[in-house]
């Protein structure tokens, strides 16, 4: 039983109202050409990709002014903390504000969790259809500060697929706990050592896990390095449907898609919360991921929301 990732995931909560602002460009001091696959609605396959010196290869400096809202929401006591990873994914050009910053991932870590799943189900078709029944020792889902609407039944038995479409669209922490269990830890570990990200665990309870770092789980879903296409697209395409709405999902408008999963949990009695996900704006998918830590869930929610729709605004009208 994987005791260190449950520990980890129970999830905490952020928020914060931010300036909205003109965005001024910075120049991206690489670029890169790519060739992709596509044929896919989430993901872009990447065939081949070459990186060269280009200072013309402009991505926005939105940083100057992501660092100003920063330094805004803390000087008014709104967040403690915040971080920042944006990466045009077809491009490859990209920005880090605090992106060294570590946090505790919470329920981030699902996502890890599903694509191990569907890395098995590769080798073994028909294993997503496995049962197992839902046995926990304690109601975990009751510790959240972000209620779902539904939640599985303790002691039914349940499909994989069926725990995972609970764990990820719900956010369900008793799905998770018995997929956890179910499943190998070396398949799991697989995931991490793959993307050379660190070890749920290894370096103890709390915080050690940066925007940049988690970040490596939705670019190897876009670009199909590590999944199937057909698997990678799956994945992507769930996360389109949960129901979380607030955070970066607020900030975007509706028509736009949006791949995110959230994950709230309380260190050291801070709340953090954070949303990571792809941005579908037309021909130029965005890979955005924010962290936060602050003393209120709704400021937290609004800071994430609210720095979501500014970086959509200047991208979206370039």
């Amino acid at each position: 039983m994987r005791l260190l990732v449950f520990s980890l995931i129970f999830i905490f909560g952020l928020g914060a109202g931010i300036l909205s602002s003109q965005l001024f460009l910075k120049r991206a001091e690489f670029s890169s050409k790519q060739v992709r696959q596509g044929g896919y609605r989430y993901i872009n396959p990447l065939l081949e990709c070459e990186v060269g010196f280009n200072p013309q290869n402009s991505f926005g400096e939105i940083r100057v002014v992501l660092e100003d809202v920063i330094d805004n929401l803390k000087s008014r006591g709104a967040i403690e903390e915040a971080s920042i990873y944006l990466r045009d994914l077809n491009n490859g050009p990209y920005i880090g504000i605090n992106d060294e910053e570590e946090f505790s991932p919470a329920s981030l870590l699902k996502l890890p969790i599903m694509i191990a799943y569907y890395k098995q189900a590769e080798r073994q078709p028909g294993y997503l259809n496995t049962k197992a029944k839902l046995v926990v020792e304690k109601d975990y889902n009751s510790w959240e500060s972000i209620k779902s609407s539904k939640y599985l039944k303790i002691g039914e038995e349940y499909t994989y697929d069926q725990l995972i479409d609970a764990m990820m669209l719900y956010s369900d922490n008793n799905a998770m706990a018995i997929l956890s269990q179910q499943m190998s830890l070396d398949l799991q570990d697989e995931v991490y050592k793959a993307l050379g990200v660190t070890i749920p665990g290894s370096q103890g309870i709390n915080d050690f896990m940066s925007v940049r770092q988690y970040a490596s789980f939705f670019r190897i879903l876009y670009n199909s390095s590590y999944l199937e296409p057909e698997s990678s697209e799956k994945i992507l395409q769930t996360l389109t449907d949960i129901e979380y709405k607030d955070g970066i999902r607020a900030g975007i408008p509706s028509s736009t898609a949006v791949s995110h999963k959230f994950g709230e949990r309380v260190v050291n009695d801070k709340i953090q919360l954070h949303d990571c996900g792809i941005v579908y704006i037309e021909d130029n998918p965005l890979l955005l991921c924010i962290m936060t830590r602050g003393d209120d869930l709704d400021e937290l929610t609004g800071a994430i929301r609210d720095i979501s729709a500014i970086i959509y605004r200047d991208i979206s009208t370039q």
